[in-house]
């Protein structure tokens, strides 16, 4: 951003930009109302008109009872799949478009400053050989893989291809989400067949799906989100074999993969939505008589394999989240964005639900829009099923409206009541944040809905090539429309990965390339789209350039008692605080005296928001450092401050220390007698120490720092993080092993009825 814009931004006045803000909010939940209204009072027409009109019910039953028609074979390979081929040429083409009009598409938000740098530390410390259990760069110290996404082997193999093929490992996430979305396209074009459309039908609504706003300014911005769009279609084809036929072995152990591997790469609490979801459809399905009983028990042998390839992972954050102070339940719904799921912009604008953004705001709407079609299609199947009150064989052929209708009313937050009833559920309910996070599963959901009924539309007429040649060229241009407005994400910064520290910073921070001595902290506000905000190593920037930091970014490892501690204590004297957890420079912002604030008004409370901004200011630094060619940037220095490891009682004296992703190796050479050494990072009570290999016990002092007792005459002492990973393991393979037996007597269950009947009658016979 050059200096008239930024001038021209901060001439804005507050008052103005909230003025704003809330008349367009006004405005967009007043249209939100009313389509609302209007859905109603036009499904009450419907029904009534149904009750009066026994044609237009037999019509409107026929078309939600209308069985898929198997199209004819095509003469050629080519031929049965020019759809999936085009379908496919679309995608691709959409995602070339972004990358090369906005570089870095899919890194935005939190994945630049918050998840890229995590997941890049993961990568290079598997690459250097080591097991990254601990990350010494950020929050004094956190634990990283039991954090999640460093057991989700699609992140290693996109972290090979940017770092080999494309030369770039900051292209990692970039990869990451390409593939995925590429492979959910084809994914979500076979589960589109499945539930009954031809192939056209399943072309358009994977086209909407996978280019939808959720899809691409959501997974943009968290890219946890971009595994749903591969491992959710898997879990539709799941329920779709169960239901078109007998289950195998291959469907039990592909199953349980899904399930399993799903979890190791998504959100927990996405995971668990979709968990949520397979399920419901299975038992809708069965309950419906889709899908006999004795077929649906395979589910439970599914859903073991599964849990016991999550667990694993899934206890260690467990024990990780044990003392996790953190409210849930927060955050707004969908609701005053209705009307961009049917129109784009500029015709409709609509902010993000919690009014997040930077720039491109204006944009925004089409977080929520795919395409219109499918929309009004999903809409018309609800308001159908409305009208006609069908009957039981009718519903199990709507299962994926039902679960649309389910998303759409979770996804509308407190006022669509099911959201607080998901609030108070043990286990959910402590992660059940931002309901608009279940607008993704709302589009998947209404794109399979609105999809069967495209189908059986098509079916109903004379001309179906003509039709899908108009349906699909008309959606292909509006998705690409579309594809082009998905500009904004969640917060878009001013820079892209990474810029380089200057030789001058280098020199105080990292003096002769050497591990720092010493902490830094990042002093400026929480966010900003000023260039210049990325040298000031906000969040977890300090592990791009190997920089110990008492702050950082990890919504978990912030709201841990260790980190809580170290903060309270901070606030409480922040100059004896910042020399007992080394922290000897303090890299200040001048956007923490004028904010430059972003487009969108709402943005502003994180843009002038400065955490330790008081805190800092009553520390007397020693020394003040200006930044030749960084005039937005002062580096300020503390004297008298602790190194990062020394032995209690002399902090003048620093001792030598190593990092890596396994912990800290400390060289202790240089103690004359038996000492407690102080390494000043914080501890966790999976913390343990060793001297010299042989396990030594590890403690922590007034600070929360950790302590260790070290022998005269000793080398070495390492500190790793040690989650007790064998437990998860023990109850993984345990819960697999159930799952096999499990399938293996369901497996034999027929032909020990069989042979039960058969002797049975043999009795029978002889009596």
């Amino acid at each position: 951003m050059n200096t008239t814009e930024s001038s021209a931004l901060q001439s804005l006045g507050l008052s103005e930009c909230y003025h704003i803000e809330t008349g367009a909010l006004m405005h967009s939940a007043l249209a939100s109302s009313i389509l609302i209204m209007l859905f109603l009072g036009g499904a009450l027409v419907l029904l009534v008109l149904a009750r009066r009109f026994p044609a237009l019910n037999a019509m409107l039953g026929n078309l939600l009872s209308g069985e898929p028609d198997h199209e004819a074979a095509s003469p050629s390979i080519w031929a049965r799949n020019v759809w999936f081929l085009a379908g496919a040429a679309l995608v691709g083409l959409a995602l070339a478009w972004l990358e090369i009009t906005q570089p870095y598409f899919f890194t935005q938000d939190d994945v630049l400053v918050g998840e890229l740098p995590g997941t890049l530390w993961l990568c290079r410390s598997l690459w250097d050989g080591v097991l990254p259990e601990y990350n010494p760069f950020v929050l004094m110290g956190a634990p990283a893989l039991s954090g999640g996404g460093g057991s989700y082997p699609p992140t290693y193999m996109a972290y090979a291809v940017a770092r080999h093929v494309l030369g770039n490992e900051y292209a990692t996430v970039e990869v990451f989400a390409i593939f995925h979305i590429l492979a959910g396209y084809a994914a979500m074009y076979w589960a589109s067949r499945l539930v009954g459309m031809g192939r056209m039908p399943a072309f358009a609504a994977s086209l909407s799906f996978i280019l939808s706003g959720s899809v691409l300014i959501m997974c943009r911005s968290w890219h946890t989100f971009i595994p749903v769009v591969l491992w959710m279609p898997l879990l539709v084809v799941a329920v779709m074999k169960m239901a078109n036929g007998p289950v195998s072995w291959k469907w039990f152990l592909g199953t349980g993969a899904v399930v399993g591997i799903a979890y190791h790469g998504e959100f927990p609490q996405v995971w668990v939505y979709s968990m949520g979801f397979f399920v419901l459809a299975t038992l809708w399905l069965v309950a419906m008589g889709r899908i006999p009983v004795r077929r649906g028990v395979w589910l439970l042998p599914a859903l073991l394999l599964g849990i016991g390839i999550a667990v694993p992972l899934l206890s260690v954050q467990f024990g990780l989240a044990a003392d996790m102070a953190r409210p849930s339940g927060y955050g707004a719904g969908i609701a005053d964005g209705l009307l961009a799921m049917l129109l784009p912009y500029p015709l409709v604008w609509a902010p993000q639900p919690n009014s997040w953004g930077s720039t491109d705001v204006q944009y925004m709407g089409h977080f929520y829009y795919f395409g219109t079609l499918f929309a009004v299609l999903c809409a018309a199947n609800v308001m159908a099923l409305i009208a006609t009150r069908p009957r039981r064989a009718i519903w199990e052929k709507h299962v994926w409206t039902v679960c649309a209708c389910l998303a759409f009313v979770s996804a509308i937050g407190p006022d669509g009541v099911l959201w607080l009833v998901m609030s108070k559920l043990p286990v959910v309910g402590a992660i059940n944040n931002n309901p608009f996070r279940l607008l993704l599963f709302f589009v998947f959901f209404a794109v399979l809905s609105g999809g069967v009924l495209l189908e059986r539309l098509l079916q109903r007429t004379t001309r179906r090539r003509v039709w899908e040649v108009v349906i699909s060229v008309t959606l292909g241009i509006a998705m690409l429309y579309h594809v082009a407005m998905c500009r904004p994400s969640f917060y878009s910064y001013g820079f892209q990965p990474y810029p380089e520290l200057t030789v001058e910073m280098t020199e105080l921070l990292q003096p002769h390339g050497t591990q720092a001595a010493h902490r830094m902290a990042s002093w400026a506000p929480r966010r900003s789209i000023v260039p210049s905000f990325a040298l000031a190593l906000p969040h977890n920037l300090p592990v791009i350039y190997g920089l110990p930091a008492f702050g950082g970014y990890s919504p978990l490892i912030e709201c841990k008692s260790p980190f809580l501690f170290a903060k309270n204590r901070l606030r409480q004297d922040p100059a004896a605080a910042a020399r007992a957890y080394g922290v000897r420079w303090f890299l200040r912002h001048d956007t923490c005296d004028t904010p430059v604030f972003s487009p969108n008004p709402a943005s502003s409370r994180f843009e002038s928001s400065v955490r330790f901004n008081s805190d800092f200011e009553r520390i007397e630094f020693s020394r003040t450092h200006r930044l030749p060619g960084l005039p937005d940037l002062t580096l300020m220095e503390l004297d008298h401050v602790d190194p990062l490891a020394f032995a209690e009682g002399n902090p003048r004296q620093a001792m030598p220390l190593r990092f890596d992703g396994a912990g800290i190796d400390v060289d202790v050479r240089g103690l004359s007698s038996a000492s407690p050494v102080v390494v000043n990072f914080l501890w966790y009570p999976k913390m343990k120490a060793a001297v010299d290999g042989r396990t030594v016990e590890c403690s922590r002092d007034d600070w929360h720092r950790i302590t260790v007792n070290v022998p005269a005459g000793a080398e070495v002492l390492e500190i790793r993080y040690s989650p007790d990973w064998r437990k998860g393991i023990i109850l993984g393979l345990a819960l697999v092993g159930l799952s096999l037996v499990t399938a293996v007597f369901l497996n034999g269950l027929p032909k020990f009825s069989r042979l039960s009947r058969q002797f049975r009658h043999s009795r029978m016979c002889r009596k």
